[in-house]
């Protein structure tokens, strides 16, 4: 039976094991669930061992263990010592499921409509998590095996959804067993269901709050305006100065790290069917395309780094006037940082920036929620990823094309603590609504998925990835 058949064989039984799946409420932000968040891990531990994984297991997480949330570690070696190895890392926690009202069906009780299966975590990640479970099956029902021919290893984390906050201490707690020649991502999106696509990279995130404090108390206008300086007006400068009339970002040093677009990536956006008054009209009614200069609204989403100013406040707000020299200013700020750029870097230099433009008589300060998260890029000309492309083109029967992402999460720490390539292989789609009310995902694209992913270990077994021998291109 080859791959397609097997898999168009078992999609009946495949489907009926992710609603039960999907029916634990697996909500890794919410205290209460934390039963339930376990109960999902040793779920799929069951069924990764029922699929034929030699090892699964349910790994604790934090300090002391048992205090963050378990994750789930599988394994299935190669008969070939030599072949490479590959970690499929995603996660089985999901978001809180509020407004409830929202939901055309209890979120935690899976239904199909159409096509789609609607649920909480369908897309987002436990669909995109399973198929994998399909297609190794379905690998070894077409080349008869006992063994797949690359040595694979899932990490399934269970506190994505809470930011991975015992995640990078995991990695490297783990680190020799987790040893793998490529990592390959499923918790991400394509164009469309007619436009298949690989991501090749996600942005970082520094988020900081500036605070600027001028006199001891609120001052009276007329007393004192214009004779001591206000913070408000001082903050109004310093936020208005981040970027220039190019909509470049003007922080000492900010582009020196930036990896510039390739120029066959930005050949391949370009051939996106990339509307701009239609995707102008989802972005909440907003009337023009805004930002730096000399590249395309998509290159500045996904491969350009930004400043964004999220609030600002200070001085009377209610009703009426109230004609004050109020007594401090803030904002909050967030970086969208790209591949090679520190989020450290564009700490120090923001805080360079503002210290070098308040002015005299304005005490200022910088803080941050936390050291921030690195971008993470995967080289289009990289043989993991070509091997990707050539298998997501053999399930979808069509030229692949590439796409980035502007969000963030923890694959950078899955790259640089296991010294591994990234490769993103996924089928989800911008229009599932994850984190949103009736989250949904498309049933055809999962079994396409466990297509790929089928075809994906024969065509990395082939790179030469993990033997030492040169990679096929």
């Amino acid at each position: 039976m080859d791959v397609r058949a097997y898999v168009e064989a078992n999609a009946s039984g495949f489907f009926t094991e992710l609603k039960e799946w999907l029916a634990i409420p697996s909500i890794s932000a919410d205290p209460a669930r934390r039963d339930d968040v376990r109960k999902s891990a040793e779920w799929l531990a069951a069924r990764l061992r029922a699929t034929g994984f030699p090892v699964a297991e349910v790994w604790e997480t934090g300090d002391p263990p048992g205090s963050g949330q378990p994750a789930v570690f599988a394994e299935w070696a190669a008969d070939d010592a030599a072949a490479p190895t590959v970690l499929v890392y995603g996660h089985h926690d999901v978001q809180p499921v509020e407004p409830l009202d929202e939901w055309r069906s209890p979120p935690f009780e899976p239904a199909e409509e159409g096509g789609r299966l609607l649920g909480r975590g369908a897309s987002d990640d436990k669909g995109q998590v399973l198929f994998h479970a399909l297609g190794v099956s379905a690998a070894l029902a077409a080349s008869g095996g006992a063994a797949p021919p690359i040595t694979l290893k899932l990490l399934i984390e269970g506190e994505e959804e809470s930011g991975s906050p015992h995640f990078a201490d995991l990695l490297r707690r783990e680190r020799a067993r987790l040893g793998c020649d490529v990592i390959v991502v499923s918790d991400t999106t394509m164009w469309s269901a007619e436009v298949p696509s690989m991501c090749t990279g996600m942005r970082g995130l520094l988020d900081a709050q500036i605070d600027l404090t001028g006199p001891e108390r609120d001052l009276h206008s007329g007393s004192f305006g214009g004779a001591v300086p206000n913070p408000l007006h001082a903050l109004t400068a310093l936020l208005a100065g981040l970027h220039d009339e190019a909509g470049r970002v003007t922080l000492p040093h900010f582009y020196d790290a930036v990896l510039p677009l390739a120029a066959e990536e930005r050949e391949l956006f370009a051939r996106l069917p990339f509307d701009e008054k239609t995707w102008l009209a989802e972005a909440g009614g907003s009337r023009a395309a805004y930002g730096e200069q000399g590249f395309t609204t998509l290159e500045r989403i996904w491969a350009r780094p930004t400043a964004e100013i999220n609030g600002m406040w200070g001085g009377h707000t209610g009703p009426g006037a109230k004609t004050i020299i109020p007594r401090e200013a803030h904002a909050k700020l967030a970086f969208r940082l790209v591949a090679d750029q520190e989020p450290a870097d564009v700490a120090a230099a923001l805080e360079d920036y503002v210290s070098t433009h308040t002015p005299p008589g304005i005490a200022a300060g910088v803080t941050f929620g936390g050291p921030g998260a690195r971008a993470s890029h995967s080289p289009i000309d990289s043989p993991a990823v070509r091997a990707a492309r050539r298998a997501l083109g053999r399930a979808f029967g069509r030229d692949i094309l590439f796409t980035r992402e502007g969000g963030s999460g923890p694959e950078a720490d899955l790259a640089d603590i296991l010294g591994a390539p990234l490769v993103f292989v996924a089928v989800g789609l911008d229009s599932d609504r994850i984190h949103a009310p009736n989250e949904k995902v498309e049933m055809g694209l999962l079994l396409t998925g466990a297509e790929a992913t089928a075809y994906l270990w024969e065509e990395l077994a082939a790179t030469g990835l993990g033997s030492g021998a040169e990679p096929r291109p």
